[in-house]
């Protein structure tokens, strides 16, 4: 988003002219700049809009929490963008998937993990969740406290319910845009939405206002509402398809178009609004109206404008809402709307040497008028710039979207965006809507498939779709077989290559009716179904196994929901609210019921409670695949592949060659990135030993079972092979040091230390002087077997070196922490343990501590003494877990204690083998987190006095640049591993 000083809509009068103008010759230049390219393949992505709430357990209610800047400045990573409102966020891949289908195995956990990114930054009772909030608007819904201000001057949405605080104030193009809608609009917007009338909803319903503005607007029997942030300020799952080409972009244009409707009724999420129950399920109306900036000329409602902007009478919709027009040129027969555009731009874009199509196009949004625009941008080299194309282009929020290529990045082609989809509160869902939508596209685009039907059916579809229940109750208009094209725009027959264009239309009645979702989705005796039809397509296409699996799961979830044996959110909120104790039947849902509904809500998108989704999980929800990604390393390792693009919202991730590890099926993704320009090499686990017939430090590489590759240490041996899942480290000396500081980027963004030194103060001492730097700014997690290498740790580096790092987990084997936390001169090491324990970590996240027990039966002594401390306790601790193992000799009786002193509850329940401590505050619920204690990229030592060599002096001429592995055998020559 653009700095400068915005403008006031009276401002924006003045140069109207001037920016529409520039902004047509500015896409005229750049689309003969770009209208050749072919080089382009198909890539797409995601873009999900989450909401930040808090709940307030003790009132029983939760609001939305206006820390959405906060959040952002202290993640500072690309993929994640602010959106309208102060309790929003927006994450996305970061760079798109590419056209490999076994993508789809890892849009779940892309999804995932960049969900968990920022949920890390979050307070306690607060939560992160894709939905749109019930109560926007309602009395004191949001965190801070604000107030609305409607009579106030300096008010930018004088609103009545939505306070100026709850929009995002981080840029200010989203008040600029409140302002300038409600200026150019000769008053406040009016959101008008059905109220669902229940056996004891008041009739008429009607609400009464002291604003009067408010009471003109308000309709009987109708939730009201008066601002911008009642559309924008509730959340959505867009898509962008990224294509060959513009006439493939195009084409997608147009055949999604039909699908937009049934994506609204398959996607339904947004039954409540303002607290009331609505006749509608979907949010599309609310945000068309929330920024309706028509003056009372356009919307037809006077026979003169004179404002001097007022071009326009009787425009039938509103800026967002569903597009009038298709763009490819043969599907053009299909529109039946008499279009509104600018004749005078329009002949413009015809001199410019633009098709009439999208010409018309280009100049029906170009009745619309920018609204945010900044005094420093107006000046423009129309040559190199599009920002006065896109000012206006970007504020026509259509179900579909034509998106140029951008004139600064050569990398990015002809997309089309997917907008109307409301976005579902689990990751599983979202993916499954996500890979339906990218498979439909390249089932239209590989089969020539049209859906096309007259676009006056779209926009009565899409006020069919958003009813209430409209899976069941609701039938939509499509095509009711199946059409291929066969020709090109001009009407020739359509070469391999390029994309298909549509025949002339069959009569209305024999190509087009009226069918449920079901129907559509699943089939019916006429047409064979959605799905079907891509079950068919799959058949076809080169699709792993495991792929095939992830599809077929999404695939079948989606026909479940068509079906209506798996409930949309929105049905799911209703039937809760209509079954809670507290609600009356009279349409308002009470804060309580909101307050239980949405715990109930983040616990299923946590993956605690399953409900909404009948039996569907995830089908890879595996902790090995976000172990692998999270075990990344640096972004100027290796390469930029691929799936560190991918991920980027992990800093330290290089990614791509590490899905290498987890299964065959990710060969692929890493082959196509590298496409051959390298030979890499997998290198799951090595060691480094002393080789007695050479007396050298040698390099083996476990290749399977027993049987190894050696290789000569080389300061360049590990730079074009995939990452390692263990190194150990079983001898050292000059050459051994030497390669760990060449090669020390592998973990120089996090890893875990695990130490196994006997206690020998010449191998401490040289541990301490020559190794440790190497690694503790960087390690997470450590690991040791009892108490003497942390005695050993702190004797020969440093009293306080658990503190002093930034650890994140610990292993301490045999030691249990002790009721004193101190890590003085004289503390022990359990004292020293139990400090690092209760003292918080910098992202409030719970310290994780893991030991093992191995008497019988159990010693549980420790367990009884932190009892005794938590309830002595008269200051918070950090948040810790500590996962205890044991043999079941003797059974630990589970437990809850509270201390009301530190607001704070400790708990202790078992499993087999094993009992899990966990500290917290009162009511709030933390979580042991894999992807911290199991990083696989795990370097460990294991020395004792025979394995040191010369520290001082070089390695042999020739030691460091030998890269060719010597032999294959069936194991390490020289010294046996020690047990």
């Amino acid at each position: 988003m653009t700095l400068g000083t915005p403008l006031s809509w009276p401002r924006i009068v003045e140069y109207l002219q001037y920016i529409k103008a520039h902004g047509i010759d500015q896409f005229i230049a750049l689309y003969h700049r770009v209208k050749g390219r072919e080089r382009d393949h198909l890539r797409w992505g995601d873009e999900i809009e989450y909401t930040i709430v808090k709940f307030d357990d003790e009132h029983k209610k939760v609001r939305v929490s206006l820390r959405a800047k906060d959040l952002l400045d202290a993640l500072n990573l690309s993929p994640w963008r602010p959106e309208f409102a102060a309790y929003m966020v927006k994450g996305t891949p970061g760079t798109p998937y590419d056209d490999l289908m076994s993508y789809f195995n890892i849009v779940a956990y892309s999804m995932r993990l960049r969900y968990k990114s920022m949920c890390k930054l979050l307070r306690p009772n607060e939560s992160l969740m894709s939905i749109s909030f019930p109560a926007l608007g309602a009395p004191d819904f949001t965190d801070p406290p604000a107030m609305p201000r409607p009579t106030h001057p300096d008010s930018v949405g004088r609103s009545v319910f939505y306070p100026d605080e709850a929009i995002y104030n981080g840029h200010p193009r989203f008040h600029n845009l409140v302002r300038n809608i409600r200026g150019r609009r000769g008053e406040k917007v009016a959101i008008n939405v059905p109220i669902f009338r229940d056996q004891n909803t008041p009739s008429p319903f009607i609400e009464t206002f002291e604003d009067a503005e408010a009471s003109r607007a308000a309709l009987p029997d109708h939730i009201y509402m008066d601002h911008m942030g009642f559309g924008m300020g509730l959340c959505c799952l867009q898509m962008t398809f990224h294509a060959v080409n513009e006439m493939e972009a195009r084409w997608l244009y147009d055949q999604l178009t039909p699908i937009t409707p049934i994506m609204v009724a398959l996607s339904a999420a947004t039954p409540i609004f303002r607290s009331y129950l609505s006749d509608v399920d979907s949010r599309w109306p609310i945000i068309s109206a929330s920024v309706d900036d028509r003056t009372p000329f356009e919307r037809g409602l006077a026979s003169s404008a004179s404002d001097g902007y007022s071009k326009f009478n009787a425009i039938p919709k509103s800026r967002y809402d569903s597009t009038d027009c298709y763009i490819y040129p043969c599907s053009t027969q299909y529109n039946d709307i008499q279009l509104q555009y600018d004749e005078q731009l329009y002949q413009r874009l015809i001199a410019g040497r633009v098709d009439e199509h999208l010409a018309r196009h280009i100049a029906h949004m170009f009745i619309r008028d920018p609204l945010h625009v900044c005094e420093e941008r107006i000046e423009q080299d129309d040559q190199k710039s599009t920002e006065h194309f896109e000012t206006i282009q970007s504020s026509n929020w259509m179900n579909m979207r034509f998106k140029p290529p951008p004139p600064d990045d050569p990398n990015i082609g002809w997309r089309v965006e997917f907008r109307p989809t409301e976005v579902q509160l689990t990751h599983f869902e979202n993916a499954a809507y996500c890979c339906f939508l990218v498979l439909l596209t390249r089932m239209i685009v590989s089969n020539r498939l049209t859906f096309l039907i007259p676009i006056s059916l779209v926009t009565e579809n899409m006020q069919r779709a958003v009813r209430r229940d409209a899976i069941s109750t609701q039938k939509l208009h499509f095509r009711k077989t199946l059409a291929h094209c066969w020709h090109t725009p001009d009407g020739k027959p359509c070469p391999e290559g390029h994309p298909p264009a549509e025949p002339e239309p069959e009569p209305y009645g024999n190509n087009v009716a009226e069918m449920s979702i079901d129907e559509i989705v699943n089939g019916n005796t006429d047409f064979p179904g959605l799905v079907p039809l891509m079950l068919q397509f799959l058949n076809s296409a080169d699709v792993d196994v495991d792929t095939r699996c992830t599809v077929n799961q999404y695939l079948s979830f989606i026909q479940k929901r068509a079906r209506g044996e798996i409930w949309t959110t929105a049905k799911w909120m209703r039937e809760f609210v209509h079954h809670h104790s507290t609600y009356k039947k009279d349409s308002h849902v009470p804060d309580e019921c909101i307050y239980d509904m949405m715990k109930t809500m983040d616990k299923i998108s946590h993956g605690e409670h399953y409900e909404m989704l009948s039996c569907f999980k995830p089908k890879t929800e595996r902790t090995e695949l976000i172990r692998l990604l999270l075990a990344a390393n640096p972004k100027r390792w290796i390469c930029n592949d691929i799936m560190y693009d991918l991920f980027r919202f992990f800093d330290h991730a290089k990614l791509g060659l590490k899905l290498a590890l987890i299964s065959p099926r990710f060969n692929a993704l890493v082959n196509k990135h590298f496409n051959g320009k390298s030979e890499l090499t997998i290198w799951r686990s090595i060691e480094i030993r002393k080789e007695i017939e050479k007396r050298q430090a040698t390099l083996f590489v476990r290749i399977g079972g027993a049987n190894y590759k050696k290789f000569p240490l080389s300061d360049h041996l590990l730079h074009n092979k995939i990452c390692f899942k263990d190194l150990h480290i079983e001898y050292i000396d000059h050459s051994v040091i030497t390669f760990l500081r060449a090669n020390q980027q592998i973990w120089d963004k996090g890893t875990t230390l695990q130490l196994d030194i006997e206690e020998n103060f010449i191998i401490w001492h040289a541990f301490a002087l020559r190794i440790w730097p190497m690694f503790a700014p960087n390690i997470r997690q450590l690991s040791f077997f009892d108490g003497h290498h942390l005695d050993c740790l702190r004797r020969h580096i440093s009293q306080s070196i658990l503190s002093d790092l930034n650890i994140n987990s610990i292993n301490s084997g045999r030691i249990f922490p002790d009721s004193i936390a101190d890590d003085g001169p004289n503390a022990t090491a359990r004292q020293a343990l139990s400090k690092w324990l209760h003292t918080p970590r910098s992202d409030r996240q719970p310290k994780q501590l893991t030991c093992c027990d191995s008497s019988e039966p159990p010693n549980i002594n420790w367990i009884t003494i932190l009892r005794e401390e938590f309830l002595r306790a008269t200051t918070p601790s950090a948040n810790y877990i500590i996962r205890f193992g044991y043999f079941e000799a003797t059974p630990i009786e589970p437990f809850e204690l509270m201390n009301e002193r530190t607001k704070e509850m400790l708990t202790l329940t078992t499993e087999v083998n094993r009992c899990i401590v966990k500290r917290c505050q009162i009511g709030e619920t933390i979580q042991w987190d894999d992807e911290n204690s199991d990083n696989l990229s795990k370097i460990v030592f294991e020395l004792n006095g025979n394995y040191i060599g010369q520290l001082s002096s070089p390695p042999a001429a020739g030691q460091m640049n030998e890269k060719v592995p010597l032999e294959i055998n069936a194991g390490p020559s020289g010294q046996q591993k020690k047990k």
